[in-house]
């Protein structure tokens, strides 16, 4: 198991989050001058980790655009399927960005939304795309793929301040939204890493 989840799982639980707190943190990341830096460790090089995604983009017909900053950051890049079946990945631009890190987090975290939705029939995912208690669980797992996969390829992460926030918030509304019984324990974390290792292998057995 890459992620050492007993360690992430405490910081989880001893993080204070809100909403706010997290857009804030999350303004933070971008820059008016679109100034970069290279931040790819030495694992993977950009090139590299570039590749590996555009064959997974193009082997599952996963469409990836880009867009400028906007003024509003909430709902700015997203996944999305139709019946039709197609998937498309909304970004905002790399060179939006301080550093490529806080890039490439953010596309594994919505590319990690499009493999969930592999092998799953469009009525399910209608079903489920109503079901607070399911879309909370697959925020948690979308913001744990990100770790992971940064981990996996080498990338140097955001401090990891910012997925420790955002797990934090969504597993204080999974209680909150769900009730207590759904709180999140530390069995129920592992579960979600592991079921994350495996549905990640639609890009870490890219070769």
């Amino acid at each position: 198991m890459i992620l050492d989840y007993i360690s992430l799982y405490k910081t989880v639980k001893k993080t204070y989050s809100d909403r706010d707190l997290w857009y804030s943190k999350m303004q933070e990341c971008f820059t008016e001058t679109e100034s970069m830096k290279q931040s790819i460790g030495s694992v993977y090089y950009q090139s590299d980790v570039d590749k590996i995604i555009d064959k997974f983009l193009t082997r599952r017909n996963v469409v990836l655009s880009h867009i400028n900053l906007p003024e509003e950051l909430e709902g700015a890049m997203y996944f999305s399927a139709d019946i039709r079946g197609n998937r498309n990945i909304v970004m905002i631009k790399k060179e939006a960005f301080k550093n490529e890190s806080e890039y490439y987090a953010c596309l594994f975290h919505e590319i990690y939304h499009c493999i969930r939705t592999f092998n799953t029939p469009i009525s399910e995912l209608i079903r489920l795309s109503d079901n607070i208690e399911n879309i909370i669980n697959e925020e948690i797992e979308a913001e744990i793929a990100s770790v992971y996969l940064m981990k996996y390829f080498g990338i140097k992460k955001r401090t990891r301040e910012l997925s420790k926030i955002y797990l934090s918030l969504w597993s204080s509304h999974l209680a909150k939204a769900c009730g207590p019984t759904k709180e999140m324990t530390r069995r129920d974390f592992k579960n979600r890493v592991m079921a994350v290792e495996k549905r990640v292998k639609y890009i870490t057995e890219i070769t």
